[in-house]
């Protein structure tokens, strides 16, 4: 027989911590009333509540997280090696509790709904707040164990909760109709359990100690072998993002960013957020150009160009053509006739997501760049000075 006492059970980030500690909170901006009185509750009450209620809401969002990954074996390796070690499989259920909510769950939440009375937040916002954070933990470890079908749609289907998030009432709706796309994902998921995680069945292996990480560490970050060689031997070379995902996750972004500046409640704010947007998609622009050259420079000179009458050089170029079509996209979208240009809350978010697609789909990829760029390696800044000394 198994005695779960063996186990490394992690009992300070179980959600059942976070009960009492909603309970302290309160009693905490509670004493006062008891305290000093009718006439000083009267003054102090509108001060204290909104504090009060603001953290009770954030402990709610992470008692969702934590609800979601703190007993998933994706997120407690030891208790997933032990448990690929059993003869357990879905649908049985899961030894140290159930990842998928139960009217235990529903209990807590009525609690903590009846413990605040705040004229100006929603009792709602209570299980609405629990399950965005749930869900979008849950969208994470889809994602992480091959179920990113799930997790696009728990994604793009929370976009539509956020667009109706100053809305309880209809936000939580639609948050509750999202919670089936989750559960169905989860038993999707642990139903390739261990397989979904080979990492997590490594029987015959030993857990390594902790002088084995930190030599294995130490290994993988120090060179080898140093400047000229580090950046010419064999190594494996960095994949990048597919262009399935890029694609989708381009298309995530602009969907968020069309719901939460569609909202009637920021129309102060919307015009704010959208050069946000456009500012952040131009800096992601600089920084995938950043990325690709950081190292590898142009083969001549900009003057070598010049007199060689080598002006273009493909091979090399090529690294420039994603970077300044997204940084092009701008001026292109806002020449754009009135007849032909979208509706303004639709033209932005557009604009931002076809300047993601470029840069997250177009060519070339960082693998392609780094073996068959047309460049020449240079050192880093640490490198030269080793090499002077």
């Amino acid at each position: 027989m198994i005695r779960f006492r063996f186990l490394p059970i992690r009992t300070w980030v179980r959600p059942a911590w976070f009960i009492p500690a909603m309970f302290v909170v309160y009693l905490v901006f509670e004493a006062p009333y008891a305290w000093w009185g009718w006439w000083r509750q009267f003054a102090l009450r509108p001060g204290i509540l909104r504090p009060r209620d603001g953290i009770m809401l954030m402990l709610c969002g992470v008692f969702g997280a934590l609800r979601a990954n703190s007993l998933h074996p994706l997120f407690w390796p030891s208790y997933g090696k032990w448990l690929a070690r059993t003869p357990w499989r879905m649908p049985k259920p899961l030894p140290l509790g159930p990842i998928h909510l139960t009217p235990r769950d529903g209990v807590l939440l009525g609690v903590v709904m009846l413990l605040l009375h705040d004229a100006n937040v929603s009792v709602l916002r209570v299980p609405l707040v629990f399950l965005m954070a749930y869900l979008a933990t849950q969208a994470v470890t889809l994602a992480t164990t091959g179920c990113k079908a799930y997790a696009y749609a728990i994604a793009f289907s929370m976009g539509l909760v956020a667009r109706f998030w100053f809305d309880p009432t209809d936000a939580l709706c639609l948050a509750a109709l999202v919670y089936p796309i989750g559960y169905f994902g989860m038993h999707r998921s642990l139903s390739g359990f261990p397989w979904s995680k080979p990492w997590l069945v490594s029987i015959s292996e030993p857990e390594p100690s902790v002088a084995a990480l930190d030599k294995r560490m130490k290994l993988e970050l120090t060179p080898h072998l140093g400047w000229p060689f580090d950046f010419v031997r064999p190594r494996q070379a960095t994949q990048g993002i597919s262009h399935g995902d890029g694609t989708l996750i381009s298309l995530l972004v602009g969907w968020w960013l069309y719901c939460v500046t569609a909202n009637p409640m920021i129309q102060d704010n919307r015009d704010m957020i959208l050069a946000l947007a456009v500012m952040a998609a131009l800096g992601m622009s600089a920084s995938r150009l950043v990325l690709y050259c950081q190292n590898y420079r142009t083969p001549i000179s900009f003057w070598g160009r010049i007199f060689t009458l080598r002006w273009i050089i493909p091979g090399y170029d090529k690294v420039l053509v994603a970077p300044v079509l997204a940084a092009l996209l701008i001026p292109a979208a806002a020449s754009l006739p009135a007849a032909w240009a979208p509706e303004k809350h639709i033209g932005e978010p557009c604009l931002v997501a076809a300047m993601l697609l470029v840069l997250l789909v177009g060519r070339p990829t960082l693998k392609e760049w780094h073996l068959t760029g047309k460049h020449r390696i240079v050192p880093t800044s640490n490198a030269k000075l080793l090499v002077k000394i």
